[in-house]
């Protein structure tokens, strides 16, 4: 992924008709409109003249921060800028376990989820751009009272709100995953539509896709303040210079409270570490496994993975 970034204080900048502010070198194509690449460079100071005033200012381009700065582009609010402190699409959301459950605790993250789902499924038709997924359905194992009665409660919810999900014997789970132990399971779930992808697909091509539609990409620009005046924002303040604007959402994933912090708001997100382990090939299906004792994920993509 690395290879489609060019370090932005590295490159001179570029600005298409769209307002687009890029390095000039190659590696950024994908991203660019060929107007843009074509153009003469400018100084990089050029920045704070041409970007002065915006509709909206994104921070954060992980899988949130690009949904967001798509949509509001794609709603014709113009011009959307999409600021990241490092490379666009680079930090945690290409980290994440990629894994899609239709399944949650509540009825609106159910129908969330499934929302969810279904833009996946659409990602290119939408956006013009490229979504790999796989769609093998997962299994999600109780070994203890309380998390039977948890699965029986996600069956309920499910088949209330139309998911395709049922319990199964431990010996229907252990056919669909042979890799799975039966000793000890007191409940097993089966919900075909579940699926995962290559998470960083997510972000990557919601960039492009803010591109192709007029938006600003700053990487490697880091918030250092905002302008308040009357309660409101009225200004971004970076290291590269002063945005003026009415909107600011902030996405800044495990850096949220931090970018809060500089309007004076206390924003409820904590940032949790998961771990991420890649190993040779060794499953016999591609199904999503969950254990709700030991709170992992398995499945194949390439390698198979534990989360």
């Amino acid at each position: 992924m690395q290879k489609h970034f060019a370090r932005f204080e590295k490159a001179p900048l570029n600005f298409g008709k769209s307002g687009l502010a890029l390095p000039s070198s190659r590696p950024w194509a994908p991203f660019v409109h060929k107007s843009a690449v074509e153009r003469q460079p400018k100084k990089p100071d050029t920045l704070c003249r041409m970007l002065q005033e915006t509709a909206a200012v994104v921070i954060g381009s992980g899988a949130l921060g690009s949904s967001v700065a798509y949509h509001l582009a794609k709603g014709r609010l113009s011009p959307v800028v999409l600021i990241d402190q490092h490379e666009l699409a680079s930090q945690t959301s290409p980290r994440a376990a990629g894994l899609s459950s239709a399944i949650r605790k509540s009825e609106l993250m159910t129908r969330l989820a499934r929302l969810g789902i279904e833009k996946i499924r659409g990602f290119a038709a939408e956006t013009g751009e490229e979504m790999v997924y796989f769609q093998p359905g997962s299994l999600r194992i109780a070994r203890t009272s309380g998390h039977e009665q948890q699965l029986r409660r996600d069956v309920e919810r499910g088949q209330r709100l139309g998911v395709n999900i049922d319990l199964v014997s431990p010996a229907k789970a252990q056919e669909l995953m042979p890799l799975l132990e039966t000793a000890g399971i007191r409940a097993a779930t089966y919900v075909p539509e579940d699926i995962y992808l290559e998470p960083g697909q997510v972000p990557r091509g919601y960039v492009r896709a803010t591109a192709k539609l007029g938006g600003t990409l700053l990487p490697n620009t880091r918030v250092t303040g905002f302008g308040v005046k009357d309660g409101c924002i009225r200004s971004v303040i970076t290291d590269h210079g002063e945005i003026r604007t009415a909107i600011v959402v902030d996405a800044a994933g495990a850096w949220t409270r931090l970018v809060g912090s500089f309007a004076g708001a206390r924003a409820g997100a904590i940032a949790t570490r998961h771990q991420l382990i890649s190993r040779s090939r060794f499953l016999e299906s591609n199904l999503i496994t969950r254990s709700r004792v030991w709170s992992i994920a398995m499945y194949t993509s390439g390698p198979a993975m534990a989360d």
